[in-house]
């Protein structure tokens, strides 16, 4: 019975969510919810730096504002796809909100439920002063908590076992791997720490630590003493400011938790660099700033370069994911097209080009390439126009089921060959409920026989290195490892919608006929 209700619900969210849709492209403006969303970023939450005490935050007062709009936006899409529903069903915006953003939503004629939206910034508050207080225990009994390493270190923020080495002896293409090999490794790192919880079966590398702590042990019993004490005084100020109606109290124990922590280990002990993925792009953590205060480096690391185009069907500025609002002090990228994209939000960044970055691979082996010329194949999944919605788009996305179809049936058109083998990796696997079904029928039937399938938790890396030539959906980062590894690569618009002719270097083909030119010039 709960999953019928549950099912109902569903529905008549994804429906409110396309009525939204028609309501905007009716209006002639598509982009209304991320653009309005994407505003937050600039909307101060009305909070001065004595609004915060010190026994939550430290020193780092002015930094404290925005931080909170940070954790606020990392739920960027649950907005998008409430507001969408919103418009589509008429209701009054009802997510946890603080007051500033209320109004810039009313003031943008999405209209807001006071109550509810203060009801659930309430609840939310006391979320995030569970999770911080359950991070308290975790750290106050260190039972597999590693103690200091001895060593010069670094640590890997948030990973997954399939971030780590996929095979005990062989080349792996993950992002321990890539790091281990980089040129931005230290001649005194010791020991690589990576934070990640693996299974009982994978075997982890003798020069790598695997644990799900990102610090390691206090140096005495005489400080854990302090940081019980401390955090116990962190939690009464929380607990009577939320009750006074300071919700933000509520979210700052959550991030003075591992803050109190790092300040009691000494700054010998420290980890010389800390390393953030870009999927945690919008909340640089308190801790990390005091990690920076202490002495270690925190950067960002980009795995991708798709980030910087983003495919939209008008000449206004481009959509930003939020990333006005980063604070980050340190970027890895790729190139320095990359780097120019960053820095138009931090300008004052120091940035470190290393070209591509790998980030995960499994220990699955390809077997079969065979002599013939070989030609890699990467493409984007179409999602369900009602997926797109709940990004906030209100437009038919550039990554359509037309789109993808065409891709596939000019390349096998083309590339087909008695003398030619097309290998096809998926970039990622989606649920049933967000992939049209028929979609998944039509694709088959144009790959069936003219394609070989690879596994898509194998590292693109390593099918390209296997390859002679890639051919990547505009604009997945595929086509830009095929370049650096010395192989023809390019960018397919079958439908000539991209506007840029090329891409770090990599030309953009648009027609049929240029692709068979340049399948011809192989």
């Amino acid at each position: 019975m709960f999953n019928k209700l549950n099912r109902k619900k569903h529905f008549r969210t994804l429906l409110a969510r396309l009525r939204g849709a028609k309501k905007l492209r009716e209006q002639n403006n598509p982009f209304f919810v991320i653009d309005t969303v994407n505003m937050l970023t600039d909307v101060h939450l009305g909070l001065k730096n004595n609004n915060f005490p010190k026994v939550l935050v430290g020193s780092h007062g002015l930094i404290v504002e925005k931080l909170l709009r940070q954790i606020l936006l990392i739920q960027y899409g649950i907005i998008c796809s409430a507001v969408m529903q919103s418009i589509g069903n008429g209701k009054p915006l009802s997510i946890p909100l603080p007051s500033a953003w209320r109004k810039h939503f009313t003031d943008n004629g999405v209209a807001c439920s006071d109550f509810y939206c203060r009801v659930l910034l309430f609840f939310s508050t006391l979320k995030q002063m569970a999770v911080g207080f359950a991070k308290f225990v975790f750290l106050l009994l260190p039972v597999r908590t590693p103690k200091y390493l001895g060593c010069p270190y670094v640590v890997f923020v948030n990973l997954k076992q399939n971030n780590l080495p996929a095979f005990k002896d062989g080349k792996s293409y993950d992002i321990i791997s890539w790091y281990k090999e980089s040129i931005i490794r230290k001649p005194t790192i010791g020991k690589i720490w990576a934070q990640a919880k693996v299974g009982k079966e994978y075997i982890i590398p003798d020069d790598l630590i695997v644990t799900r702590s990102i610090f390691p042990k206090l140096s005495s019993f005489a400080r854990y003493v302090r940081f019980f004490f401390s955090n116990i005084h962190a939690l009464f100020v929380a607990v009577f400011g939320v009750l006074m109606g300071k919700w933000w109290y509520g979210f700052l124990y959550n991030e003075s938790v591992f803050f109190t922590y790092l300040r009691l280990i000494s700054t010998d002990q420290l980890a010389d660099d800390y390393f953030f993925s870009i999927s945690n792009f919008l909340h640089k953590p308190l801790w990390a700033h005091e990690a920076e205060r202490k002495g270690s480096s925190v950067s960002l690391y980009s795995y991708s370069v798709a980030w910087e185009e983003i495919l939209r069907d008008e000449n206004e500025v481009p959509d930003t994911y939020g990333m006005n609002i980063l604070s980050w002090n340190s970027f890895i990228v790729w190139d320095a097209q990359q780097k120019d994209y960053f820095k138009q939000y931090c300008p004052n960044a120091e940035y470190q080009i290393v070209g591509s970055i790998s980030i995960s691979d499994s220990n699955t082996i390809i077997n079969n390439f065979g002599s013939s010329y070989k030609i890699a194949i990467f493409d984007v999944t179409p999602l369900r126009p009602a997926s797109y919605t709940g990004l906030g788009y209100a437009s038919v996305h550039y990554y359509s089921i037309d789109l993808s179809l065409n891709f596939f049936q000019h390349i096998i058109d083309v590339c087909s060959k008695p003398n030619v083998k097309l290998f096809w990796k998926q970039k990622r696997t989606h649920a049933h409920l967000r992939i049209n079904q028929g979609f998944y029928t039509k694709r088959d039937y144009i790959l069936k026989d003219n394609v070989e399938r690879v596994d898509p938790n194998i590292s693109a890396t390593r099918l390209i290195e296997n390859c002679d030539a890639v051919i990547s959906m505009p604009f997945t980062s595929t086509a830009a490892i095929g370049k650096e590894l010395g192989k023809q690569s390019i960018y397919y618009d079958p439908f000539a919608s991209v506007k840029k002719n090329e891409s770090h270097g990599i030309p953009v083909l648009k027609t049929k006929n240029e692709l068979k030119n340049w399948y011809n010039s192989l």
